[in-house]
């Protein structure tokens, strides 16, 4: 081909090119001045080359609509451009955050808790929420989970105060784009929450939401930091009933009156799992005086149960409370328990100090269990005497002990020193050398001495 001839093709081909270009952004420019006129947003063209951008305000919302590169968006992996719709929401709290979940990120959910999470199937598996949890309780009701699903499964996101939507390809005409700037401003407006309506949300979230773990956390918070507002005892009084037990015994943990009787049905229900019938007898002792009558026939029913967790709560509260009534409960949890069973009836024995359960006690002490020892030590130390410090001389030193069972040994010595050694023929501490042994001290007095090993 003659020089001539080529150079005709070149200029035909860059003439046609350009043709193209410009019929291309003149149908931008048209469309966009379309979306312009029916938004009420400013329209500025950029030049012949360059796409125009829309700018202004919907309401207290600031919106832009331009075109980027999308290697300047920073959760994109593709190169080309895009159209950037941009909405700036003031009501927005600092540190929330939405965007679409990486392969990353599904991993570590499964591997950690994280603050984000609701536990509502498809949100939680596919949706990254950062930022205050009271606030993302609040806001995100199932109808804003839904638009930020959407939102995210068009790579869109929400950083630093605005809501960011990348649309891609040609889709660039009035329509399109009056549909997504519309839908970014409602979104805005619906996460825009002023801090006084807080409570109210939270209260329409721990009553009407769908998902029992969103009921759940919403309560939580709701009485932890707005516990005297009206909204959060209508919500407790409310969720009295809630299907979920776990819910009705947050409920029931600030309801007073009511709280008892919906603490002994979780409790007494056959099918609510242990750690929920642990709970509900520890709510149930929270709200009723000492002695009482059916917190005391709850709690033998603890104490005889089949479930580790159950009977351990049973024990323990035997202890906080001193319930001496239960004795023969507590020393039949002690004799066929689990070694953490047995802890938590040494520390009720500890706690009620009858003598005639000393040896049993002290049998404690050379239990295999560490833990058994240590509580074994620590009840002895709340009710024994000179005998008692004879039998826990062996675990105050040597290799084989555990370096927390010499502790809870000592200390049990120490508060039986503390107990009775202004008395003749008490106990004394003293700092010898023969550290761990019994040494002669004036007037009679026994002592243990030093931190042996």
């Amino acid at each position: 081909m003659d020089p001539f001839t080529l150079g005709f093709v070149c200029a035909v081909l860059v003439a046609a090119l350009s043709l193209g270009v410009c019929w291309r952004l003149a149908a931008i420019d048209a469309g966009w001045r379309a979306a312009a006129k029916s938004l009420g947003l400013t329209f500025e063209p950029r030049g012949l080359f360059r796409a125009p951008r829309l700018r202004g305000r919907i309401g207290e919302l600031s919106v832009l609509v331009d075109t980027a590169n999308s290697s300047r968006l920073d959760h994109l992996d593709h190169l080309e451009e895009v159209t950037r719709v941009r909405v700036s929401a003031p009501g927005l709290p600092p540190g929330f955050e939405v965007g679409p979940k990486s392969v990353w990120s599904r991993v570590a959910q499964r591997l950690w808790t994280q603050s984000g999470r609701l536990s509502d199937g498809r949100f939680d598996r596919e949706v990254k929420v950062a930022g205050d949890p009271s606030f993302t309780l609040a806001v995100l009701s199932p109808e804003v989970r839904e638009k930020l699903h959407r939102l995210t499964s068009l790579q869109g996101q929400i950083q630093k105060g605005a809501l960011v939507l990348p649309l891609r390809g040609h889709d660039r005409g009035p329509e399109p784009l009056v549909r997504h700037v519309d839908f970014l401003t409602d979104l805005a407006r619906d996460l825009s929450m002023p801090q006084a309506d807080l409570p109210e949300a939270l209260r329409a979230r721990a009553v009407e939401d769908p998902s029992s773990e969103v009921r759940r956390r919403s309560l939580q918070a709701l009485v932890r930091h707005y516990g005297d507002s009206l909204e959060a005892k209508r919500a407790v009084k409310d969720r009295l009933a809630d299907f979920d037990p776990q819910i009705r015994l947050i409920a029931a943990e600030h309801a007073q009156d009511e709280g008892g009787t919906v603490a002994s049905d979780v409790f007494y229900d056959p099918d609510a799992a242990p750690h929920l019938r642990g709970r509900a007898l520890q709510v149930w002792s929270s709200l009723v005086p000492a002695r009482d009558p059916g917190l005391r026939r709850a709690l033998a029913v603890a104490l005889a149960s089949p479930s580790d967790t159950v009977l351990q709560t049973g024990a323990l509260l035997v202890a906080s409370r001193k319930e001496r009534g239960l004795r023969g409960h507590v020393l039949a949890a002690l004799a066929s328990g689990p070694p953490s069973a047995q802890a938590a009836a040494l520390a009720a024995l500890g706690a009620v100090g009858d003598q005639r359960d000393f040896d049993v006690v002290a049998d404690g002490l050379t239990a295999r269990d560490p833990e058994v020892r240590v509580a074994a030590a620590i009840a002895l130390g709340r009710f024994g005497g000179r005998e008692a410090v004879e039998r826990l001389l062996p675990l105050t030193r040597g290799l084989a002990q555990p370096a927390r069972v010499k502790e809870a040994a000592r200390g049990a010595v120490a508060s039986i020193q503390a107990r009775m050694g202004g008395d003749r023929g008490g106990l004394a501490l003293v700092d010898e050398t023969n550290a761990g042994h019994l040494s002669p001290v004036p007037k009679g007095c026994l002592s243990v001495s030093g931190e042996g090993s």
